[in-house]
């Protein structure tokens, strides 16, 4: 289910984007036969794995595999027909930066059998392309865009937006001038400073200012959603936009969660063999990988995925789609429905859409999706440490009570705060309810108990204020109920008995 594909890595670039965390590498000289020849033979090695499955798409992902010589290309695609039957239909991407590009050698690539082409772009004005660290200009992108659509009926290209200093003004006229190139796809990008980058490290060193503030980036993405959806381009995935019937086939399959064997230094792969999902990664270094394919030693050890753990990874992958999840296919693969009060929640309050047999997030839900995917996703051994944390802190709490050898306060607030972490799908219940009447009962329960049972009143009150624990109260209601009730202790405690 979702399809087979293969995803063949090319680690080399011409050079390093500053914002970019993919394992790219610049070397100024490749032997491009020497990797040729340790592609086919992790092809042969991940076909005896595989067997003869019907293959769906083909996609050459970087670094720039557009540096790539179409020969190379052509050799690669030609063994890769012989190897495994290839649909029909079959989509074959080549990832391309426009600085690499020129006529013949992108007819060399359709010769070879390459059928689309995804361009990086990223910028359609020169002075955002240079700080993006990108080697080409806004003209020879256009240039490059023109001589690939002249070759090929698909081609997509990536734009990165909620740029420094950028504005809405400016990101409207340039998603326009995007569209009105487009052919039929899109990839359009918030920019995200990611740890290990030059941008991340510029960053933390206070060096990157202007970033757009969270507002403004909200506001971008719904100018996005609006322009595109305007201009015929469906919203089919968060970042992705295209034409009725041209999404990206491969990466569908990624989101719907099909199997895909990942060739090349760093790549991943998900495969179903004999039964059991596993995940797959190859060694990073690029020297390490091509040392090791003649002898088929260019992965790190394979790993059993369980039941729960795929249907978090089907979760996670499948609410990035506007079509969503299917629910029966989650409960399959994890033995358990989603969490019915998490889902009654988030579709109260817009996030989400559900059916008996679907799951998928609104518009406004993918604005937060891990937020989303936060609330959903089951992780109940840590419910259940919470929990436990807190009966201790309760116990310690009126151990300080009954022989007043442990402060009482620090104990209660440390079990308010335990016991709503572990009930916070009670808590989410309570408000999509609108049913306060338990909280009510507790404080005026705590208050009648106070004025009337004096010397016992702390028992009879972390009693009650146990049970408002339990029954999920919000967890800033819990610390301030907490520090009344310390309060009224303190003040029946030391006052004068006659």
């Amino acid at each position: 289910m979702g399809g087979f594909g293969l995803y063949i890595h090319w680690p080399f670039c011409e050079s390093k984007c500053p914002y970019c965390d993919f394992n790219s590498h610049v070397s100024r000289t490749v032997d491009q036969n020497q990797w040729l020849s340790a592609y086919l033979t992790e092809i042969d090695r991940i076909k005896l794995l595989t067997g003869s499955r019907v293959l769906n798409t083909v996609f050459f992902g970087g670094g720039t595999p557009s540096l790539m010589d179409p020969e190379i290309v052509h050799k690669l695609l030609d063994h890769v027909h012989k190897t495994w039957p290839c649909a029909n239909d079959i989509e074959i991407t080549l990832e391309a930066n426009p600085s690499s590009v020129e006529a013949r050698r992108f007819q060399g690539y359709a010769q070879a059998g390459v059928n689309r082409i995804s361009m990086g772009i990223q910028a359609l004005n020169d002075t955002d392309l240079r700080r993006l660290g990108r080697i080409h200009t806004h003209q020879e992108a256009r240039n490059a865009f023109d001589i690939a659509r002249s070759v090929f009926d698909r081609v997509s290209f990536d734009l990165i937006y909620a740029r420094q200093n950028q504005s809405i003004k400016d990101w409207q006229s340039e998603l326009s001038e995007a569209l009105a190139m487009a052919v039929d796809h899109l990839s359009l990008y918030q920019l995200t400073i990611e740890d290990g980058t030059a941008f991340g490290d510029r960053y933390a060193r206070g060096g990157l200012r202007g970033l757009p503030k969270d507002d403004l980036s909200a506001d971008m993405y719904e100018v996005t959603q609006d322009l595109c959806g305007a201009a015929g381009y469906e919203a089919y995935e968060v970042s992705n936009h295209a034409k009725t019937g041209a999404a990206s086939r491969h990466n569908l399959i990624y989101w719907r969660y099909g199997d895909y064997a990942g060739i090349g230094p760093g790549a991943h792969g998900r495969l179903t063999l004999n039964g059991q999902r596993k995940a797959t990664e190859a060694q990073r270094t690029p020297g390490i990988w091509l040392a090791g394919a003649p002898t088929g030693q260019t992965e790190l050890p394979c790993v059993n995925i369980t039941g729960q753990d795929q249907a978090n990874e089907y979760l996670m992958m499948g609410l990035r789609l506007s079509e969503g999840i299917d629910r029966h296919r989650y409960i399959a693969l994890g033995g358990r429905d989603l969490d019915s009060h998490a889902l009654d929640y988030l579709a109260n309050i817009g996030m989400i859409k559900q059916s008996p047999h679907r799951i998928s997030t609104t518009r406004s839900g993918r604005m937060v999706l891990n937020a989303i995917i936060k609330e959903l996703l089951v992780v109940p051994y840590m419910r259940l440490i919470w929990a436990l944390l807190g009966l201790l802190a309760m116990a310690l709490a009126i151990i300080g009570v009954v022989l007043p050898l442990l402060p009482t306060v620090p104990f209660l607030l440390l079990a308010a705060f335990c016991f709503a972490r572990s009930s916070q799908k009670l808590h989410r219940w309570l408000i999509s309810h609108k049913t306060f009447g338990p909280m009510i009962i507790a404080w005026a329960t705590s208050g009648a108990i106070g004025l009337t049972a004096k010397r016992y009143a702390t028992l009879s009150i972390l009693a009650v204020f146990s049970l408002s624990l339990f029954i999920g109260l919000n967890l800033n209601i819990l610390i301030l109920q907490g520090l009344v009730l310390s309060c009224v202790l303190g003040f029946i405690w030391t006052r004068p008995h006659h």
